[in-house]
């Protein structure tokens, strides 16, 4: 799979989350993968595919609309594609949400393997679980 095309699963997969779409994100990975969250949080550690679909699915409920994901810069090599992301939704609970986050995406075979995510998880914790 050349670098383009692992640039265009990664941002077909948040796309897949903004739209809290969990069979499409889950249709991009292996039936083994794993998303690492760090920090704390309730949702910190490591999640398998039903783990994924929660927190897809998680979020839907916690805003009003969806989460929006843009993509701030996208950096490639060999099996693994970093992006930097910025998060933004209106909150069920009246807050807004927005966040930084570092996603390192790692791939096998054409489809994603490995996720680790990195955020600031005190913002998180405060405003989504505070």
């Amino acid at each position: 799979m050349s670098i383009k095309e692992t640039k265009a699963v990664v941002t077909a997969v948040l796309a897949a989350f903004e739209a809290g779409n969990a069979d499409a994100a889950l249709a991009m990975m292996t039936d083994d993968a794993t998303w690492w969250v760090a920090g704390d949080l309730p949702i910190s550690g490591d999640h398998d595919a039903q783990g994924i679909r929660n927190m897809i699915n998680g979020l839907s409920k916690v805003t009003v609309g969806s989460v929006k994901f843009a993509p701030v810069g996208i950096i490639a090599e060999d099996n693994r594609v970093s992006v930097e992301v910025e998060s933004d939704a209106d909150l069920e609970n009246g807050k807004h949400y927005s966040n930084k986050y570092n996603l390192v995406f790692e791939f096998d075979g054409g489809r994603i393997a490995r996720v680790r995510e990195y955020t600031d998880t005190k913002k998180a914790h405060d405003i989504l679980f505070g």
